[in-house]
């Protein structure tokens, strides 16, 4: 089990640093008005001295902008469904599409499981804090589900979905002549700047097109747009706080369980070697203090190797990452704690036979998501070799 202890935490890495750096880097430079490039080692850099030299500040702010967050979610959804009521932009279904948003959906979703221990640990270890804690994290995820549904459906209202878009054309009803036989119906092909497709080959968000369009097109609604933008740099500003104390608590843990087997030699040449004032700060927390600040200098080299790299690291990445972490290594650890070695631990609360069955879902689900990413990316592979192969020979 000690590889599966890590894979959670090499899977955090990739989400802090693909999904949260990125995209916060892209809120507030739309709120700055500024490259988001230049944003990315502020945000990171802040943030992450702010959860390793901070945490007992951090930690009620985060409480307090996860309820500002919650808040501002509901009033914005609300807010923006309004403003689609008026534009009522056209949408059309492809279900044959219906992959990335499923992979999509497994990360928005999925990623509670690297933050539920940090959670787990902050509570009382008794039968009703314990309910209580499994009915907040259902309630939290069901909410968050419906809210994610709506959020989605109030983008599209709004944005266009492709960048030329075919739009049937309304023809006047002639009662003077009858025709034996109808006419073909016309379709007329709209260029738009502004679209979901643009800003996915940008690895934008998807809020920088929904604001350009309302702040450009939408005048009198362009409160919405700074409304938008405020919640977005939020939210995003919350998770990363709230990962990256999970990480740092992940990396903690670690280092606390093999502590003593693996470096318990460090103990006895610190009392030689550091003065006396440093005493207190003892080599495990140092260790901990730098193997956190690697971390987050991972997350930061990632971030800005590729800036515009936020939906392929999404796709691709992150989600195969997060869903062999689920699909296969907790399903893992939820077999090993049925195990005969570990019935003497005292459970304040374990799920009942018929519940626990459901485990199996697990990898039914996520490793399928797995092997449907691998195999789209295989696919992608395929079709770009002929393609960059033809440019080469053109170049030659």
């Amino acid at each position: 089990m000690e590889r599966a202890d890590k894979v959670p935490l090499s899977s955090t890495v990739c989400l802090l640093g693909s999904v949260y750096v990125l995209a916060g880097s892209e809120a507030y430079a739309a709120l700055l008005h500024t490259s988001h490039i230049y944003v990315i080692p502020v945000f990171t850099w802040t943030l992450s001295l702010g959860i390793l030299l901070a945490q007992v500040i951090i930690q009620p702010i985060t409480s307090l902008l996860t309820l500002l967050k919650g808040i501002l979610l509901i009033i914005t959804v609300a807010v923006t469904f309004v403003v689609g009521s008026e534009v009522h932009q056209e949408t059309a279904n492809d279900f044959t599409q219906i992959g990335k948003p499923f992979l999509m959906g497994t990360v928005a979703l999925g990623g509670v499981v690297n933050v539920m221990p940090f959670l787990f640990s902050e509570i009382s270890h008794n039968k009703t804090q314990v309910m209580w804690f499994r009915r907040v994290v259902l309630g939290g995820l069901a909410t968050c589900t419906v809210l994610n549904v709506l959020w989605c459906w109030a983008v599209l209202e709004i944005v266009p979905q492709m960048a030329v878009e075919s739009v049937l054309e309304e023809r006047p009803l002639n009662t003077s002549v009858v025709r034996m036989e109808t006419t073909p119906p016309t379709h007329t092909f709209i260029y738009s700047n502004i679209s979901l497709e643009d800003s996915e080959k940008a690895g934008e968000i998807a809020t920088i097109p929904l604001t350009k369009i309302i702040t450009q097109r939408y005048r009198r609604f362009s409160w919405v747009a700074e409304l938008i933008q405020v919640f977005i740099a939020i939210s995003i500003t919350v998770s990363f706080l709230v990962m990256g104390s999970a990480m740092k608590h992940t990396i903690d843990g670690l280092l606390n369980a093999h502590w003593k087997a693996n470096a318990g030699w460090l103990v006895r040449i610190q009392a030689r070697i550091l003065p006396q004032s440093f005493q207190s700060c003892t080599a495990r927390r140092a260790t901990g203090g730098f193997v956190s600040f690697l971390a987050f200098g991972i997350i930061f080299v990632m971030s800005a190797s590729d800036p515009k790299g936020f939906v392929i690291m999404l796709d691709k990445v992150v989600s195969f990452s997060l869903n062999t972490e689920v699909g296969f290594f907790i399903f893992l650890m939820l077999r090993a704690s049925r195990s005969e070695r570990l019935k003497h631990l005292t459970v304040p609360l374990p799920a009942r036979e018929k519940l626990f069955r459901l485990h199996w879902l697990l990898p039914v689900y996520f490793l399928f998501a797995v092997a449907y990413d691998v195999s789209q990316s295989l696919l992608d592979i395929s079709k770009s070799l002929p393609r960059s192969l033809h440019t080469n020979t053109s170049l030659l």
